[in-house]
């Protein structure tokens, strides 16, 4: 007899790990004493990493008077939380972008996730100091985790599910 449903997802093979730099920029990130210089050379060690980071500074949103050309840099001007959080969405978003199933999107998937992730954070911060806004963070951009999980375990018998949905998905 063939695993049911539940026991397909729930030990899914083909759900990908983060990156090795996400990973170490978090376990850095947990000492409030890590230089930002020593962050900085592990995200320069991910080109593509990189570059997104100095493309979100640069971007019109930062309204810089001079165009930012270093991460070192870029990290004094968004801070460290900020650098965490684009560290670990951009690596997820990365992760899952070649795992492609016919009919779900992954690359609205993450954006409603990171959107999400990033309104709970301002909101951490605006109630109160009992939530810490990086883990509002972390659980607002995982709380779909199960979506994917089912897209890459089931495959097109999930994703044909989804045709006529109109949802966000």
């Amino acid at each position: 007899m063939g695993k049911s449903v539940i026991d397909r997802v729930l030990v899914c093979p083909s759900l990908p790990s983060l990156p090795s730099v996400a990973i170490e920029v978090l376990e850095l990130s947990r000492d409030p004493n890590v230089p930002m210089k020593r962050i900085a050379g592990v995200v320069e060690n991910d080109q593509a990493l990189a570059i997104k980071i100095l493309k979100t500074v640069n971007s019109s949103y930062y309204g810089l008077s001079q165009p930012c050309s270093t991460i070192i840099r870029a990290m004094g001007y968004l801070g460290l939380s900020t650098v965490k959080s684009l560290v670990l969405g951009f690596s997820l978003v990365d992760s899952f972008k070649d795992n492609g199933a016919g009919g779900f999107d992954f690359e609205s998937h993450w954006q409603r996730a990171l959107y999400g992730a990033v309104g709970s954070r301002l909101i951490a911060r605006r109630a109160s100091a009992k939530c810490d806004p990086d883990e509002a963070f972390v659980s607002a951009l995982m709380q779909d985790v199960g979506q994917l999980a089912m897209c890459l375990a089931l495959s097109d018998a999930y994703t044909g599910g989804l045709s006529g949905y109109t949802g966000a998905h």
